[in-house]
């Protein structure tokens, strides 16, 4: 409706331009002081803002539009996208891990789909796992479901696990002090994500074997300053969870709160309580300078597992 009007207004101007000037002055009489105001406020536009006062050239305009109705919009493209990579780990439970790491994913639909698999040369073992995940997002909070299901050498402390810092300390000086476990199961979760906040529901049911010390060398030949691993209960544990964090009000600071619970009533093996509080952020001081303030503080009830015993 709205292009029927400006054509129509076009043709209309269009006509009165091929109108001599001698017949428009004679059907109204130019008024010349109005006119004079008009062209000195327009000659005075166009010094001050050059070209960019310079009427809209809409050649091709029409064209476009056409294209555009022919092929409408159909939202972002969801074409899904293919990654892979190495895999390098180093332990002193499993020496050398050399494997390799592929992904799809798809941004417009939101679903994440990964694995990998390695040979660790110490343990003679493969290891490895994957993961599918899909997220949704209503309002201003995302919301991410997770699968997954691995066999894997992992940390005791769950609540410090940094295993490529971990890698390069035992690599490169055998450094690394950290106790392992081997863990094989799956877990899922549920997890919301806000501005200011995020928590987490979390299942996980996976079973868990102690570890030996299979590798003592270094790039630098150095003796391991922790040449034995904790031996961990072997078991199943069969655990329900939760994480929460969100933004303090006035103070540059977040809070943190996170439990777990393994219940005989569940099939666990284990029957534990874990609770962790932490509150910590980052305060400014100048342009160079950042103080990064921490506090935590954890409780384990139930059996004093050493997989569990970390706090």
């Amino acid at each position: 409706m709205i292009r029927q009007m400006l054509s129509v207004l076009g043709v209309g101007l269009a006509l009165l331009a091929s109108v001599p000037s001698n017949a428009r002055a004679q059907d109204a009489p130019a008024d010349t002081t109005l006119h004079q105001f008009l062209r000195g406020l327009s000659d005075s536009t166009d010094s001050y803002f050059g070209l960019t006062a310079a009427p809209l050239d809409t050649a091709g305009l029409d064209s476009a539009l056409v294209a555009g109705l022919e092929h409408p919009w159909r939202g972002p493209r969801t074409r899904t996208r293919f990654s892979y990579g190495p895999v390098y780990q180093f332990s002193r439970v499993d020496g050398t891990l050399w494997g390799a790491s592929a992904g799809l994913s798809n941004r417009g639909r939101r679903l994440y789909l990964d694995g990998d698999l390695g040979y660790a040369t110490g343990a003679h073992q493969w290891l490895g796992g994957g993961s599918l995940g899909h997220g949704h997002r209503r309002g201003d909070v995302y919301w991410y479901m997770k699968i997954g299901g691995s066999r894997r050498g992992a940390s005791m402390d769950r609540d410090n696990e940094e295993m490529r810092i971990a890698t390069i300390r035992a690599l490169v000086s055998g450094t690394d002090h950290q106790n392992y476990l081997r863990r094989e199961g799956f877990d899922v979760s549920l997890s919301a994500q806000g501005s200011a906040w995020y928590s987490a529901l979390q299942c996980r049911d996976v079973v868990e074997r102690p570890l030996d010390v299979t590798t003592r060398w270094n790039l630098t030949d150095h003796e391991l300053e922790s040449p034995t691993n904790i031996a961990a209960a072997h078991g199943r544990a069969r655990e329900l969870g939760f994480e929460t964090r969100m933004r303090l009000p006035v103070l540059p600071l977040w809070g943190y709160l996170t439990h777990q619970t393994a219940d005989k009533a569940f099939g666990s093996d284990f029957d534990y309580r874990r609770t962790r509080v932490a509150v910590g952020g980052e305060v400014a001081v100048g342009r160079h300078v950042s103080f990064l303030p921490q506090l935590a503080y954890g409780r384990l009830g139930g059996d004093p597992i050493p997989q569990a015993s970390f706090y």
